[in-house]
Protein backbone atom coordinates (compact mmCIF):
# COMPACT_ATOMS: atom_id res chain seq x y z
CA UNK A 1 0.00 0.00 0.00
CA UNK A 2 2.99 2.94 0.57
CA UNK A 3 3.65 2.31 -3.31
CA UNK A 4 0.18 4.69 -3.87
CA UNK A 5 0.84 7.15 -1.73
CA UNK A 6 4.67 7.47 -2.04
CA UNK A 7 3.80 10.61 -4.22
CA UNK A 8 1.26 12.41 -2.27
CA UNK A 9 3.76 15.31 -0.96
CA UNK A 10 4.40 15.91 -4.56
CA UNK A 11 1.20 15.19 -6.06
CA UNK A 12 -0.34 18.36 -3.49
CA UNK A 13 2.15 20.40 -3.85
CA UNK A 14 1.68 20.16 -7.81
CA UNK A 15 -2.27 20.78 -7.94
CA UNK A 16 -1.61 23.41 -4.69
CA UNK A 17 0.66 25.16 -7.73
CA UNK A 18 -1.79 24.26 -10.41
CA UNK A 19 -4.95 26.23 -8.22
CA UNK A 20 -2.68 29.31 -7.38
CA UNK A 21 -2.11 29.67 -11.55
CA UNK A 22 -5.78 28.78 -12.76
CA UNK A 23 -7.82 29.30 -9.65
CA UNK A 24 -10.66 26.60 -10.74
CA UNK A 25 -13.88 26.63 -9.33
CA UNK A 26 -14.46 23.07 -9.66
CA UNK A 27 -12.02 19.75 -9.05
CA UNK A 28 -11.88 16.92 -11.49
CA UNK A 29 -10.14 14.12 -9.30
CA UNK A 30 -9.28 10.93 -11.02
CA UNK A 31 -10.48 8.41 -7.89
CA UNK A 32 -7.67 5.76 -8.31
CA UNK A 33 -4.95 6.34 -5.85
CA UNK A 34 -5.74 10.02 -5.58
CA UNK A 35 -6.33 11.51 -2.22
CA UNK A 36 -3.79 14.24 -3.04
CA UNK A 37 -6.99 15.78 -5.72
CA UNK A 38 -9.54 15.20 -3.15
CA UNK A 39 -7.77 16.38 0.02
CA UNK A 40 -7.01 19.94 -1.72
CA UNK A 41 -10.47 20.68 -2.70
CA UNK A 42 -11.58 19.57 0.61
CA UNK A 43 -8.60 22.32 2.02
CA UNK A 44 -9.58 24.98 -0.05
CA UNK A 45 -13.49 24.42 0.29
CA UNK A 46 -14.45 23.92 -3.18
CA UNK A 47 -16.54 21.95 -4.99
CA UNK A 48 -14.93 18.27 -6.19
CA UNK A 49 -16.10 15.52 -8.80
CA UNK A 50 -14.56 12.45 -9.01
CA UNK A 51 -14.58 9.98 -11.84
CA UNK A 52 -13.22 6.35 -12.27
CA UNK A 53 -13.70 4.21 -15.89
CA UNK A 54 -14.96 1.48 -13.11
CA UNK A 55 -16.27 0.85 -9.72
CA UNK A 56 -14.03 -0.49 -6.96
CA UNK A 57 -13.71 -3.93 -6.15
CA UNK A 58 -15.35 -5.21 -3.25
CA UNK A 59 -16.94 -8.33 -3.79
CA UNK A 60 -17.68 -9.37 -7.29
CA UNK A 61 -14.30 -8.71 -9.26
CA UNK A 62 -11.65 -11.24 -10.40
CA UNK A 63 -9.31 -9.12 -8.48
CA UNK A 64 -9.73 -10.37 -5.56
CA UNK A 65 -10.41 -13.92 -6.35
CA UNK A 66 -14.32 -13.81 -7.37
CA UNK A 67 -16.57 -13.25 -10.50
CA UNK A 68 -18.38 -10.66 -11.82
CA UNK A 69 -21.58 -12.59 -11.63
CA UNK A 70 -21.92 -15.28 -8.10
CA UNK A 71 -25.22 -16.57 -9.25
CA UNK A 72 -24.12 -20.10 -9.54
CA UNK A 73 -21.58 -19.99 -7.03
CA UNK A 74 -21.11 -22.33 -4.24
CA UNK A 75 -21.86 -21.39 -0.86
CA UNK A 76 -18.46 -21.29 0.27
CA UNK A 77 -17.26 -19.45 -2.51
CA UNK A 78 -20.06 -16.82 -1.94
CA UNK A 79 -19.12 -16.62 1.54
CA UNK A 80 -15.61 -16.00 0.81
CA UNK A 81 -16.75 -13.29 -1.54
CA UNK A 82 -19.52 -11.50 0.63
CA UNK A 83 -17.53 -11.69 3.87
CA UNK A 84 -13.89 -12.68 3.92
CA UNK A 85 -12.78 -10.57 0.80
CA UNK A 86 -14.39 -7.13 1.92
CA UNK A 87 -12.93 -7.67 5.63
CA UNK A 88 -9.53 -8.42 3.92
CA UNK A 89 -9.69 -5.60 1.58
CA UNK A 90 -10.54 -3.18 4.79
CA UNK A 91 -8.03 -4.27 6.46
CA UNK A 92 -5.20 -4.02 3.93
CA UNK A 93 -6.43 -0.15 3.47
CA UNK A 94 -6.32 0.02 7.05
CA UNK A 95 -2.70 0.38 6.39
CA UNK A 96 -2.65 2.35 3.58
CA UNK A 97 -4.82 4.68 5.55
CA UNK A 98 -2.06 4.54 8.27
CA UNK A 99 0.32 6.17 6.32
CA UNK A 100 -1.05 8.47 4.82
CA UNK A 101 -3.22 10.72 7.41
CA UNK A 102 -0.05 11.92 8.90
CA UNK A 103 0.50 13.21 5.31
CA UNK A 104 -2.45 15.10 5.89
CA UNK A 105 -1.91 16.21 8.67
CA UNK A 106 0.95 18.03 7.33
CA UNK A 107 -0.67 19.87 4.83
CA UNK A 108 -3.75 20.63 6.91
CA UNK A 109 -6.23 18.58 5.90
CA UNK A 110 -8.26 16.25 8.63
CA UNK A 111 -7.43 12.73 8.54
CA UNK A 112 -10.16 10.03 7.09
CA UNK A 113 -10.58 6.77 8.16
CA UNK A 114 -12.64 5.38 5.02
CA UNK A 115 -10.71 4.35 1.77
CA UNK A 116 -13.16 5.02 -0.29
CA UNK A 117 -12.44 8.49 -0.07
CA UNK A 118 -14.55 11.68 1.34
CA UNK A 119 -18.55 10.98 1.80
CA UNK A 120 -21.10 13.45 0.30
CA UNK A 121 -18.62 13.83 -3.24
CA UNK A 122 -20.37 13.83 -6.38
CA UNK A 123 -19.23 10.52 -8.60
CA UNK A 124 -18.79 9.78 -12.01
CA UNK A 125 -18.70 6.00 -13.12
CA UNK A 126 -18.06 4.93 -16.49
CA UNK A 127 -19.85 1.36 -15.66
CA UNK A 128 -22.29 0.56 -18.29
CA UNK A 129 -22.29 -3.21 -19.13
CA UNK A 130 -25.68 -5.29 -20.16
CA UNK A 131 -19.69 -5.04 -23.13
CA UNK A 132 -5.68 -4.62 -48.73
CA UNK A 133 -4.19 -8.33 -48.47
CA UNK A 134 -4.79 -10.53 -46.17
CA UNK A 135 -2.90 -13.76 -44.94
CA UNK A 136 -3.80 -16.99 -44.21
CA UNK A 137 -3.67 -17.97 -40.78
CA UNK A 138 -2.17 -21.40 -40.34
CA UNK A 139 -4.43 -22.92 -43.05
CA UNK A 140 -7.75 -22.36 -41.29
CA UNK A 141 -9.41 -19.94 -43.42
CA UNK A 142 -8.54 -17.28 -40.96
CA UNK A 143 -7.99 -14.03 -42.49
CA UNK A 144 -5.57 -11.77 -40.53
CA UNK A 145 -3.95 -8.25 -40.92
CA UNK A 146 -1.92 -6.64 -39.24
CA UNK A 147 -2.25 -2.74 -38.30
CA UNK A 148 0.69 -1.42 -36.32
CA UNK A 149 1.04 2.13 -35.26
CA UNK A 150 4.67 3.52 -34.76
CA UNK A 151 3.67 6.75 -32.42
CA UNK A 152 5.55 5.86 -29.30
CA UNK A 153 7.69 3.00 -31.37
CA UNK A 154 11.73 3.02 -31.26
CA UNK A 155 12.51 1.71 -34.56
CA UNK A 156 16.33 0.62 -33.12
CA UNK A 157 15.27 -1.80 -30.74
CA UNK A 158 14.15 -3.66 -33.58
CA UNK A 159 16.04 -6.73 -35.21
CA UNK A 160 17.36 -6.73 -38.65
CA UNK A 161 15.48 -9.13 -39.87
CA UNK A 162 12.20 -11.49 -38.86
CA UNK A 163 11.60 -15.01 -38.65
CA UNK A 164 8.33 -16.40 -39.19
CA UNK A 165 7.51 -19.94 -37.54
CA UNK A 166 7.35 -21.01 -41.82
CA UNK A 167 10.58 -20.50 -42.21
CA UNK A 168 10.13 -17.20 -44.13
CA UNK A 169 12.57 -14.07 -43.53
CA UNK A 170 11.52 -11.00 -43.69
CA UNK A 171 13.98 -7.96 -43.79
CA UNK A 172 12.30 -5.22 -40.97
CA UNK A 173 13.42 -2.75 -43.08
CA UNK A 174 10.68 -3.89 -45.53
CA UNK A 175 7.82 -3.79 -43.12
CA UNK A 176 8.83 -0.16 -41.62
CA UNK A 177 8.41 1.27 -45.61
CA UNK A 178 4.99 -0.76 -46.17
CA UNK A 179 7.00 -2.69 -48.85
CA UNK A 180 5.05 -5.98 -47.54
CA UNK A 181 2.12 -7.05 -49.05
CA UNK A 182 0.16 -7.77 -45.59
CA UNK A 183 1.24 -5.64 -42.94
CA UNK A 184 0.89 -1.71 -42.95
CA UNK A 185 2.74 0.73 -40.52
CA UNK A 186 1.06 4.16 -39.79
CA UNK A 187 2.06 6.61 -37.06
CA UNK A 188 -1.19 7.27 -36.00
CA UNK A 189 -3.32 3.96 -36.00
CA UNK A 190 -7.18 5.07 -34.31
CA UNK A 191 -8.80 1.75 -33.17
CA UNK A 192 -12.04 3.23 -32.64
CA UNK A 193 -11.56 3.89 -36.81
CA UNK A 194 -10.39 0.40 -37.17
CA UNK A 195 -13.28 -1.37 -35.09
CA UNK A 196 -15.17 0.37 -36.97
CA UNK A 197 -14.70 -0.86 -40.44
CA UNK A 198 -16.18 -4.17 -41.45
CA UNK A 199 -13.10 -5.92 -42.40
CA UNK A 200 -12.81 -6.15 -38.58
CA UNK A 201 -14.32 -9.19 -37.51
CA UNK A 202 -12.78 -9.79 -34.30
CA UNK A 203 -10.55 -8.08 -31.46
CA UNK A 204 -8.26 -9.51 -29.71
CA UNK A 205 -7.49 -7.28 -26.46
CA UNK A 206 -5.65 -7.01 -23.26
CA UNK A 207 -9.76 -5.80 -22.01
CA UNK A 208 -9.15 -2.42 -21.07
CA UNK A 209 -12.47 -0.61 -20.12
CA UNK A 210 -12.38 2.20 -23.30
CA UNK A 211 -11.25 -0.57 -25.80
CA UNK A 212 -14.64 -2.48 -24.25
CA UNK A 213 -17.03 0.07 -25.15
CA UNK A 214 -15.74 0.86 -28.07
CA UNK A 215 -15.92 -2.82 -29.55
CA UNK A 216 -19.47 -3.05 -27.95
CA UNK A 217 -20.41 0.06 -29.94
CA UNK A 218 -19.23 -1.21 -33.08
CA UNK A 219 -20.49 -4.83 -32.41
CA UNK A 220 -16.85 -6.22 -32.68
CA UNK A 221 -16.61 -9.43 -31.08
CA UNK A 222 -13.57 -9.57 -28.86
CA UNK A 223 -10.87 -12.30 -27.43
CA UNK A 224 -9.64 -11.27 -24.66
CA UNK A 225 -6.08 -11.52 -23.01
CA UNK A 226 -6.65 -10.04 -19.58
CA UNK A 227 -3.28 -9.02 -17.98
CA UNK A 228 -4.26 -6.95 -14.44
CA UNK A 229 -6.35 -4.60 -12.67
CA UNK A 230 -9.93 -4.01 -13.87
CA UNK A 231 -9.36 -6.49 -17.32
CA UNK A 232 -10.07 -9.46 -15.76
CA UNK A 233 -13.16 -8.50 -14.67
CA UNK A 234 -14.38 -6.57 -18.01
CA UNK A 235 -13.51 -10.03 -19.89
CA UNK A 236 -15.90 -11.74 -17.50
CA UNK A 237 -18.87 -9.53 -18.02
CA UNK A 238 -18.20 -9.61 -21.99
CA UNK A 239 -17.76 -13.16 -21.85
CA UNK A 240 -21.29 -13.58 -19.99
CA UNK A 241 -23.05 -11.10 -22.35
CA UNK A 242 -21.99 -13.75 -25.12
CA UNK A 243 -20.00 -11.45 -27.03
CA UNK A 244 -16.25 -12.41 -26.28
CA UNK A 245 -13.94 -15.42 -25.01
CA UNK A 246 -10.96 -15.17 -23.27
CA UNK A 247 -7.72 -16.12 -22.76
CA UNK A 248 -5.66 -17.34 -19.49
CA UNK A 249 -2.02 -15.31 -19.26
CA UNK A 250 -0.91 -18.31 -17.10
CA UNK A 251 -2.23 -20.80 -19.75
CA UNK A 252 -1.90 -19.27 -23.40
CA UNK A 253 -1.55 -22.01 -26.09
CA UNK A 254 -1.31 -21.29 -29.96
CA UNK A 255 -4.32 -24.16 -30.18
CA UNK A 256 -6.52 -22.37 -27.77
CA UNK A 257 -6.22 -19.27 -28.94
CA UNK A 258 -6.96 -20.47 -32.99
CA UNK A 259 -9.97 -22.99 -31.50
CA UNK A 260 -11.25 -19.24 -30.09
CA UNK A 261 -10.99 -17.44 -33.01
CA UNK A 262 -12.53 -19.96 -35.39
CA UNK A 263 -15.35 -19.87 -32.73
CA UNK A 264 -15.59 -16.29 -32.54
CA UNK A 265 -16.03 -16.02 -36.25
CA UNK A 266 -17.97 -19.18 -37.33
CA UNK A 267 -20.85 -19.04 -34.56
CA UNK A 268 -23.33 -16.32 -35.38
CA UNK A 269 -24.40 -16.03 -31.74
CA UNK A 270 -20.95 -14.00 -30.81
CA UNK A 271 -21.78 -11.45 -33.71
CA UNK A 272 -25.90 -11.47 -32.57
CA UNK A 273 -24.77 -10.57 -28.63
CA UNK A 274 -22.64 -7.97 -29.86
CA UNK A 275 -24.95 -6.04 -31.87
CA UNK A 276 -27.88 -6.51 -28.94
CA UNK A 277 -24.76 -4.99 -26.66
CA UNK A 278 -24.66 -2.17 -29.28
CA UNK A 279 -27.99 -1.04 -29.13
CA UNK A 280 -27.77 -0.84 -25.80
CA UNK A 281 -24.30 1.16 -26.07
CA UNK A 282 -25.86 3.73 -28.27
CA UNK A 283 -28.74 4.52 -25.76
CA UNK A 284 -26.34 4.39 -22.46
CA UNK A 285 -23.74 6.79 -24.47
CA UNK A 286 -26.15 9.71 -24.18
CA UNK A 287 -25.78 9.80 -20.19
CA UNK A 288 -22.85 11.58 -21.15
CA UNK A 289 -24.83 14.72 -20.93
CA UNK A 290 -26.76 13.64 -17.73
CA UNK A 291 -23.32 13.52 -16.23
CA UNK A 292 -22.39 17.12 -17.87
CA UNK A 293 -26.06 18.27 -16.36
CA UNK A 294 -25.18 17.13 -12.96
CA UNK A 295 -21.59 18.84 -12.91
CA UNK A 296 -23.45 22.17 -13.80
CA UNK A 297 -26.06 21.81 -11.36
CA UNK A 298 -23.12 21.02 -8.96
CA UNK A 299 -22.07 24.97 -9.68
CA UNK A 300 -24.86 26.17 -9.36
CA UNK A 301 -25.62 24.82 -6.02
CA UNK A 302 -22.07 26.15 -4.89
CA UNK A 303 -22.57 29.32 -6.05
CA UNK A 304 -25.91 29.77 -3.76
CA UNK A 305 -24.40 27.91 -1.28
CA UNK A 306 -20.75 29.31 -0.85
CA UNK A 307 -19.30 32.01 0.75
CA UNK A 308 -16.96 34.25 -0.21
CA UNK A 309 -13.42 34.43 1.78
CA UNK A 310 -11.30 37.73 1.99
CA UNK A 311 -9.83 36.79 -1.46
CA UNK A 312 -12.78 36.77 -3.02
CA UNK A 313 -12.65 33.30 -3.52
CA UNK A 314 -15.61 30.94 -3.37
CA UNK A 315 -15.68 28.36 -0.71
CA UNK A 316 -18.12 25.76 0.03
CA UNK A 317 -18.89 23.40 2.49
CA UNK A 318 -18.56 19.75 0.91
CA UNK A 319 -19.92 17.57 3.49
CA UNK A 320 -23.80 19.77 2.95
CA UNK A 321 -23.14 20.75 -0.81
CA UNK A 322 -25.14 17.64 -1.98
CA UNK A 323 -27.41 17.80 0.72
CA UNK A 324 -30.51 17.41 -1.83
CA UNK A 325 -28.99 14.49 -3.14
CA UNK A 326 -28.39 12.54 -0.03
CA UNK A 327 -30.87 10.23 0.97
CA UNK A 328 -31.54 10.02 4.62
CA UNK A 329 -31.04 6.32 5.04
CA UNK A 330 -27.20 7.13 5.00
CA UNK A 331 -27.41 8.66 8.04
CA UNK A 332 -29.73 6.12 9.82
CA UNK A 333 -27.75 3.50 10.85
CA UNK A 334 -27.81 0.16 9.73
CA UNK A 335 -31.05 -1.19 12.02
CA UNK A 336 -32.93 1.84 11.39
CA UNK A 337 -32.35 2.44 7.39
CA UNK A 338 -33.45 -1.26 7.10
CA UNK A 339 -36.50 -1.01 8.96
CA UNK A 340 -35.19 -4.31 11.11
CA UNK A 341 -36.51 -2.12 14.28
CA UNK A 342 -39.82 -1.70 12.60
CA UNK A 343 -39.87 -5.36 11.66
CA UNK A 344 -38.57 -6.61 14.45
CA UNK A 345 -41.55 -4.74 16.43
CA UNK A 346 -44.00 -6.16 13.83
CA UNK A 347 -43.07 -9.67 14.30
CA UNK A 348 -42.82 -9.72 17.89
CA UNK A 349 -46.70 -7.92 17.88
CA UNK A 350 -47.98 -11.02 15.10
CA UNK A 351 -46.45 -13.71 17.74
CA UNK A 352 -47.64 -11.99 20.44
CA UNK A 353 -51.55 -11.68 18.51
CA UNK A 354 -50.42 -15.67 17.49
CA UNK A 355 -49.99 -16.31 20.39
CA UNK A 356 -52.69 -14.74 22.46
CA UNK A 357 -55.31 -15.73 19.65
CA UNK A 358 -54.15 -19.63 20.73
CA UNK A 359 -54.18 -19.55 24.24
CA UNK A 360 -57.66 -18.04 23.73
CA UNK A 361 -59.26 -20.83 21.36
CA UNK A 362 -57.52 -23.20 23.55
CA UNK A 363 -59.42 -21.62 26.67
CA UNK A 364 -62.47 -21.94 24.79
CA UNK A 365 -61.53 -25.60 23.60
CA UNK A 366 -61.20 -26.42 27.15
CA UNK A 367 -64.09 -24.63 28.18
CA UNK A 368 -66.22 -26.35 25.67
CA UNK A 369 -64.76 -30.16 26.25
CA UNK A 370 -65.20 -29.31 30.17
CA UNK A 371 -68.79 -28.75 29.55
CA UNK A 372 -69.00 -31.17 26.96
CA UNK A 373 -67.88 -33.49 29.97
CA UNK A 374 -70.39 -32.43 32.49
CA UNK A 375 -73.27 -32.37 30.34
CA UNK A 376 -72.38 -36.23 29.44
CA UNK A 377 -71.77 -36.66 33.01
CA UNK A 378 -75.02 -35.11 34.33
CA UNK A 379 -78.20 -37.19 33.23
CA UNK A 380 -76.01 -40.43 34.03
CA UNK A 381 -76.15 -39.13 37.67
CA UNK A 382 -79.89 -38.46 37.57
CA UNK A 383 -80.82 -42.02 36.04
CA UNK A 384 -78.65 -43.35 38.63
Amino acid sequence: MKIFNHGYDKHFNNYLQAYKETKPDLFFCNYIANEACFDLALKLKKPVVGYASSTFPTRLDPVIGCHVNMEKESFYNRFICAIVQPLRLHWMFRDYLNHINPRRAEVGVSKSNDFRERANILFLTNSFYGFESALELINRNILDGVILSTVKFNESELPSTINLSTGEVIPTSNLLNNLHPHVYIMKYAPQFAILSHENTKVFLSHGGVSSCHESIYTATPMLVLPIAFDQAGNAERLELAGMALKLSKFDLKIDDIISKVVKLLSEESFKRNAKRLQVLAKYNSKRKYRGADLIEMMLNMAKYDGIRNENDELEVNIESLLRCWITPDSRMGFFRRNYLDVFGAAMIIALALISGFYKVIMFAYRKWVLRSRNSQNFPRTKNE
